[in-house]
């Protein structure tokens, strides 16, 4: 009851900034992260909806909705808000590596394997993105190639437990 009291709380002083700065968007930033922290995913999509009225190519909003949606299996949706990211930010690594987890997750092999691939020429040293290739690999039955890539994941990180 106390827990739910202080969430309450910090979530009307935040709501209470934003009604004060409506276009700070800031603001929505803190009320999007808190509510993600606190597991409420739909209350933070509705925020990051918030945030892409005031400022429509907001990388970071664009890429956490697209997450969200992912989880949600809204799959199209989370495309849309992973291209708009990558438009955005072209030279950013994340929204490549989610891109290419939708892909993979319906079933799109080669649309995952280029994203993945863009997401590695971006930033080679990431141990999830051939953590992600060894399963897509896996899936599609080359297992000495999923080797490699979980190999790869350990080398970067050693203590990753999913290629173990």
């Amino acid at each position: 009851m106390e827990k739910n009291l202080f969430r309450d709380n910090i979530i009307n002083e935040l709501k209470e900034k934003i009604l004060k700065d409506p276009n700070n968007v800031n603001n929505y930033q803190n009320l999007a992260n808190y509510y993600i922290g606190n597991s409420d995913y739909n209350s933070a999509a509705l925020t990051y909806k918030e945030i892409l009225k005031l400022t429509p190519d907001d990388f970071q909003a664009l890429t956490n909705l697209g997450s969200i949606y992912f989880y949600k299996k809204m799959f199209f949706e989370a495309i849309d808000c992973f291209n708009k990211s990558i438009k955005k930010e072209p030279q950013n690594y994340t929204a490549y590596y989610n891109l290419g987890n939708v892909y993979a997750e319906v079933e799109n092999f080669e649309a995952a394997l280029t994203n993945y691939e863009k997401a590695l020429n971006l930033n080679p040293d990431k141990a999830e993105i051939y953590s992600a290739l060894g399963y897509l690999y896996s899936d599609v039955n080359n297992y000495k190639v999923a080797i490699d890539n979980y190999e790869k994941a350990l080398e970067l990180d050693p203590n990753r437990s999913e290629e173990r």
